[in-house]
């Protein structure tokens, strides 16, 4: 993933990533999916110093393990279950996107500064309908 950024070492969003899944169904009924996710440290960071002035890592990498649990209901409707952990690096500060599922889940302190080297987890439930 690649950004022009004016000044490089400022540019944290440079970078290598990963990603992998599988699924398995299980039956006329089950179907189950495992992700893993990484992303590779970057050269560049605007923020090496947190709120309080205590200085972030360069570790800025980050893995997401993602699992799904799916149930058909019928030929047109389907429940799940998902799950995500997200593991930042120490001077890491990525969130987790609704992906369509309420607000962005990010590690904020109370005056909305961002928090490095947060774990995040998350659970989501819906019901797909087709017609």
């Amino acid at each position: 993933m690649r950004r022009n950024a004016p000044v490089p070492r400022f540019n944290e969003r440079t970078r290598y990533g990963t990603y992998t899944s599988v699924t398995q169904s299980v039956g006329r009924f089950w179907e189950f999916s495992a992700a893993w996710a990484h992303a590779f440290a970057t050269l560049g960071d605007p923020l090496r110093f947190n709120p309080d002035g205590s200085p972030v890592s360069s570790r800025n990498q980050a893995d997401m393990i993602g699992l799904m649990a799916k149930y058909k209901l019928s030929p047109m409707a389907e429940i799940y279950l998902v799950g995500a952990d997200l593991i930042n690096g120490a001077g890491a500060h990525y969130c987790l996107g609704p992906s369509g599922h309420g607000l962005q889940d990010c590690s904020r302190d109370a005056l909305n500064n961002t928090v490095h080297g947060a774990d995040i987890l998350a659970v989501s439930m819906g019901l797909t309908l087709d017609f």
